[in-house]
């Protein structure tokens, strides 16, 4: 657990580059409320976020409703945590943001400037499968980050359109079993763009055994990068 935390404080302060977080959570918040996919369940999750998978594999594709994933956190793991047997690991696994969360957030993107996105997760035991980690999965990532920034139309509507940016999960050499994701992006030349989504994807070896595993979620983030 003291390699995360020091994995995750030299991740998340990293680099030369003045920055200034627009967001970041740790996905400390966790709330009891009927599961988002049915009402009759209850079950424990992380404030502003969805935790699902879809009969497709594509993080905005139909959920699938037979699986309602709760989160845990206590003082021995420290970080809000998943137990992955409640995971159909031949599918990925998606945490998505809630609109209302982005929106409450307020992530406007100063025109013509570059941001990055960060993410950092661990799976435990260290001695457990790994995650698929590259490109060669649907949507061309297996395991990272979608970014997507809204973009005034002609006629001025705010969300016009579209663009999603990726950061792929990677190990973090010397850290067993922890992921970073980085990626710079910049935003367009328009003054009202902002960002819409955010959202994690976990793509898991399905021939593994993850029934006795967990996933650790650590801290996202949103920087906005002085050029």
């Amino acid at each position: 657990m003291k390699q995360l935390v020091l994995f995750l404080l030299l991740f998340l302060t990293k680099g030369s580059l003045p920055a200034q977080w627009i967001y970041y959570d740790s996905f400390s918040g966790l709330e009891i409320a009927p599961c988002p996919f049915d009402a009759n369940k209850i079950n424990q999750q992380i404030g502003g976020w969805v935790i699902y998978q879809t009969l497709n594999g594509n993080w905005d594709g139909p959920v699938d409703s037979s699986r309602c994933i709760s989160a845990e956190k206590n003082a021995d793991i420290g970080t809000t945590f998943i137990r992955l047997s409640q995971v159909d690991p031949t599918r990925p696994l998606f945490l998505r943001a809630k609109p209302e969360s982005i929106q409450n957030a307020d992530l406007k993107l100063w025109p013509n400037s570059l941001y990055s996105i960060q993410a950092a997760i661990g799976l435990s035991p260290t001695d457990g499968p790994t995650l698929q980690t590259g490109t060669d999965c649907f949507q061309d990532l297996c395991s990272g980050v979608f970014v997507g920034l809204a973009i005034p139309g002609p006629d001025g509507q705010v969300d016009a359109a579209r663009r999603f940016h990726t950061g792929l999960f990677a190990p973090q050499p010397g850290y067993p079993r922890a992921y970073g994701a980085e990626s710079c992006f910049p935003s367009e030349k328009f003054d009202t763009q902002s960002v819409s989504d955010l959202v994690l994807k976990l793509t898991f070896a399905p021939s593994a055994n993850w029934s006795t595993q967990i996933l650790k979620l650590s801290a996202i983030s949103v920087e906005f990068t002085d050029p």
